[in-house]
């Protein structure tokens, strides 16, 4: 069985499938306190790891990035390290035009 984390993290990226597939997330890996998965986003292309410690924190790993957050924060955090620029919408539109 999943942990409470895992769970809250999941339902988080299903809640907001847009930002999670703006990750060009793939290779999806799900176990009882884990979830990992690569991406390709603007910012960050490769291996994420989540770590569920408890109910309140999970550790995500990105290369040599950790960062220690409660669950129900990790798509907002995944999306400023994985995604989110100063110019995003500027980079958005420039792929729609192309």
């Amino acid at each position: 069985m999943l942990t409470k984390g895992i769970r809250t993290i999941m339902t988080a990226i299903l809640r907001d499938q847009v930002t999670a597939l703006s990750w060009g997330i793939s290779n999806i890996s799900i176990s009882k306190s884990s979830i990992s998965f690569h991406v390709s986003g603007f910012r960050y292309c490769g291996q994420v790891s989540i770590c569920v410690q408890s109910e309140h924190s999970c550790i995500i790993k990105l290369n040599n990035i950790d960062v220690i957050c409660a669950p129900s924060e990790a798509v907002e955090i995944l999306d400023k390290k994985i995604e989110r620029t100063d110019n995003y919408i500027e980079k958005i539109t420039n792929i729609i035009k192309a």
